[in-house]
């Protein structure tokens, strides 16, 4: 059969012999055409630091540097300032910031609950955390 030609089988229909159309051949149908379209690129560093959650701390250097469309977090979920984002209330700041960690996964510690003892005096001992502050070493 030539490649100009074709069979159609329908069900309930006697076969139908077609002439094929060639879209790319025929005027009436070059007009129609687009413009191929053009894909950029992906980062494939960056999707699968998205997809993986990673996550490593920000050094101080870094901090004006930052991109934070390379964040591997959903920066869509984060809440957004619904008034003045210079001068946000107190609640609207902690909605803003409780948002954003939440897309990074990092909950509050659970919090004792209040009891009606006065609190203990803490003990500055210069150690936390296994570090020593040196400051309160030399006083």
């Amino acid at each position: 059969m030539p490649q100009d030609q074709q069979i159609i089988l329908k069900t309930n229909c006697k076969p139908i012999l077609a002439q094929k159309i060639r879209y790319y051949k025929d005027t009436t149908f070059t007009a129609r055409l687009l413009p191929p379209i053009s894909v950029p690129g992906m980062d494939m560093d960056h999707h699968h630091a998205v997809t993986e959650r990673r996550t490593r701390a920000v050094t101080p250097d870094e901090v004006s540097t930052l991109d934070l469309s390379r964040l591997a977090l959903d920066t869509e979920a984060i809440t957004a300032f619904s008034g003045d984002p210079e001068h946000p209330s107190p609640e609207e700041a902690a909605a803003v910031v409780d948002s954003f960690f939440a897309q990074l996964g990092w909950e509050d510690e659970p919090q004792p609950p209040p009891t009606n003892q006065p609190p203990k005096p803490t003990v500055r001992t210069g150690i936390s955390a296994g570090r020593i502050d040196l400051s309160l070493l030399e006083t």
